[in-house]
């Protein structure tokens, strides 16, 4: 099958995750593919997705029992009966399934294959959460999002006792300056959105190795006229003669829009040489048997109606339709959808539904707990019920970060812990939370994000759910391109309906009681973007520059980093590494803020002789400045 490279497709750069995390529920989640028998019956089963727990395996919410005579498959070696401690949270597996008479999916095969490996670089934190982001592998770019599971062999580079995006950076060591990681999530046509990451100690791709090939999945941009080479987004990967093909490929054979993997050596020029080259098997390569159902969730990825028949890309996963039309509204949002396969081995869709937006979001301190009812009260009165939806993980510890269920979680917590939310609000107007999180320590400040349900007159604040929000004159407003306005222009703007991102300051008094006041050090922003993975209000069209600043201007808030003029915004995240190389160590804040809100002149925030990275959009103004590793 192919798609065209003209299809729309976003880049994939905040916020949520590929998959949808369940820890014992019976439904299929986002990501899986499950295939039954007639009558709804599933004799036999069929299951791609992430595992998102143990104790047999969990994929995307379906459990299976792994028996002593289950043949786990892993990375192409000889299958082991009851491997199951080869398998570790967040691969994507394969997994093929019988049902047992007592109702269990009892597992006959799973089948682990890693999507990337090779060595990292370009890391790109977003703007609005540095904690996740963005870096390259072969060309690929490499969505870590907020339910990527990192790796045990991650350090916790920055001493913030979390793991995450900023600790990836294996070069930021003082002892090296390259790091190989492997990648598992789903493929997309621009690289791939992480479900787990792994640092590999060994740099690998020695053309004069045999085995130790780096391994990359995905979409062929174009193929060499004289057959010597191929591309995939910014890689190159050279055919010799010595490229062995697969799958009755050959280099002629290839074409635009295949999907393929393939393992590559890099020589001593640092070019990418293809050692082996096969397809990628599909649901359409691979097909259930005619008749038999499938339910499939999650985030369309591609529409293409030019091709015949005409494709959308799920998750990974290529479907050829007759009409594909219906889908082409929503690129970048995650659908259900079932049906049965025909006689062709396409799939019939008979249901297809649209998720919620996520656009609810929390940073609070705990206020009542009761483990009984399953629920969480912050200061601000916002009730957080985890459930078999949720990914749950209790992060303060850096020893202990594993995924646990909704119980566990609720045993864990206490009184004045800092707890992070995500979730969103189904079509009657629940909320169902998809991440709850507990970190370490608190700074007593609160942050809230989620559409306007009503606004107080005189424009002394509004309601966002439950919570009552006040404003006054020396709050920080902006509007929702991130520009700083005054109280006048945020409340002509504001509709009930439009999603807004609030900031407390240091001061806790204002999280309290169902209320949050915005005072001197509180802000409060129109967003544009609502934090979710994949929709068309993701940026998508920022670069980064890096280099020493110069020409450095208080007045103008801008700087020039060669011949690029910067403008720094209120709203500019200005990382915790600018401030301590600043002022040559701890500071205030020691934390990323925004350039408004940590209120030094830009002089004494940048240092002629240091170099940094500076994430920019296309008019050249800064979205995050962080010291360039």
């Amino acid at each position: 099958m192919r798609i065209s490279r003209t299809a729309s497709i976003l880049a994939l750069t905040v916020a949520l995750a590929s998959c949808k995390i369940d820890f014992g529920a019976e439904d299929e989640e986002v990501g899986d593919i499950v295939v039954y028998g007639e009558d709804d019956a599933p004799a036999e089963i069929v299951a791609q997705g992430a595992i998102t727990g143990f104790g047999s395996i969990y994929v995307n919410g379906r459990r299976f029992e792994v028996l002593d005579t289950t043949s786990v498959e892993f990375e192409g070696q000889n299958a082991v009966l009851g491997g199951q401690s080869l398998l570790k949270l967040g691969q994507i597996v394969r997994v093929e399934a019988s049902q047992s008479g007592n109702g269990d999916a009892e597992a006959n095969t799973i089948v682990f294959d890693v999507d990337l490996r090779g060595i990292a670089s370009g890391f790109s934190p977003n703007a609005n959460d540095p904690g996740l982001g963005t870096f390259s592998v072969l060309g690929q770019e490499v969505t870590v999002d907020a339910f990527t599971v990192l790796g045990e062999d991650f350090e916790d580079l920055n001493a913030d006792s979390v793991i995450d995006f900023r600790d990836l950076d294996g070069t930021a060591s003082p002892s090296a300056d390259w790091f190989v990681v492997e990648v598992s999530g789903s493929v997309t046509l621009d690289g791939i959105i992480a479900t787990r990451i792994d640092k590999i100690e060994e740099r690998g791709g020695d053309v004069t190795i045999i085995g130790d090939e780096y391994d990359v999945k995905g979409f062929i941009d174009s193929v060499a006229t004289d057959f010597t080479s191929f591309t995939m987004n910014a890689e190159t990967f050279a055919i010799d003669g010595g490229t062995l093909f697969l799958d009755g490929l050959s280099a002629s054979t290839l074409s635009e829009g295949d999907f393929i993997e393939a393992k590559v050596d890099r020589d001593g020029s640092g070019n990418y040489i293809a050692v082996e080259v096969e397809r990628v098997e599909t649901i359409e390569s691979n097909p259930p048997a005619a008749g038999s159902g499938f339910e499939i969730e999650g985030l369309v990825q591609a529409v293409d109606i030019t091709s015949n028949p005409n494709t959308i890309l799920v998750n990974g996963v290529l479907l050829s339709l007759d009409d594909a039309t219906l889908f082409q509204g929503f690129v970048g949002r995650r659908i259900f959808i079932s049906g049965t396969i025909g006689a062709d081995g396409r799939p019939d869709i008979d249901q297809f539904d649209v998720e919620p937006i996520n656009n609810v979001a929390i940073v609070d301190e705990v206020a009542s707990i009761d483990t009984a009812a399953g629920t969480i009260v912050t200061r601000l009165g916002v009730e957080i019920t985890p459930t078999g939806d949720s990914r749950v993980r209790d992060l303060s510890s850096q020893d202990d970060t594993t995924l646990m269920t909704p119980a566990e979680f609720l045993t864990r917590i206490n009184v004045g812990d800092e707890i992070r939310g995500r979730a969103s609000i189904d079509t009657s107007q629940n909320t169902i939370w998809t991440q709850v999180q507990r970190v370490a320590g608190s700074d007593g400040t609160c942050s809230v994000m989620g559409p306007v349900s009503g606004r107080i007159a005189n424009n002394q604040g509004f309601n966002v759910g439950d919570v009552t929000v006040s404003v006054g004159a020396f709050t920080s407003f902006y509007d929702d391109e991130g520009n700083a306005t005054d109280i006048a222009g945020f409340f002509d703007e504001l509709d009930v309906g439009d999603t807004v991102q609030l900031f407390s300051g240091q001061d806790t008094a204002t999280c309290s009681n169902g209320a949050m006041t915005l005072s001197e050090a509180g802000t409060a922003s129109l967003s544009a973007d609502d934090n979710v993975v994949g929709n068309a209000d993701d940026p998508i069209e920022t670069t980064t520059v890096v280099g020493t600043p110069s020409e450095i201007s208080d007045a103008g808030n801008v700087f020039m980093i060669g011949d690029q003029e910067i403008s720094v915004l209120s709203g500019t995240v200005i990382g915790a590494s600018v401030f301590s190389t600043a002022f040559g160590g701890p500071t205030t804040p020691n934390t990323d803020t925004a350039f408004a809100i940590a209120d030094w002149p830009l002089s004494q925030l940048l240092l002629s002789n240091v170099s940094y990275a500076v994430e920019i959009d296309p008019s050249g103004q800064a979205i995050s400045i962080t010291i360039a590793a």
